[in-house]
């Protein structure tokens, strides 16, 4: 059976880089960029009156989880 486990180099540079988002994004003003990014970035309704529109606010939305994401990497220790 074929060994679907990732490089271990990959592995080391998302764990680097989830350390690094959580640090700068826990820190009082990463708090604060934070929570302006959700603010900015994460809207209540992503269908709007066109679909380029629509699909503009769910690549937003998809950024600040993706930086959800990598904090949830980091606290949970990778």
């Amino acid at each position: 059976m074929p060994d679907n486990k990732p490089p271990r180099e990959a592995v080391e540079k998302v764990n680097q880089t989830a350390k690094h988002f959580y640090h700068t994004f826990t820190s009082p003003s990463g708090k604060k960029v934070l929570e302006s990014l959700e603010r900015e970035l994460n809207p209540d309704t992503l269908i709007a009156s066109t679909p380029h529109e629509t699909s503009y606010n769910v690549g937003r939305r998809d950024a600040f989880i993706y930086i959800q994401q990598m904090m949830r990497y980091a606290e949970n220790g990778s």
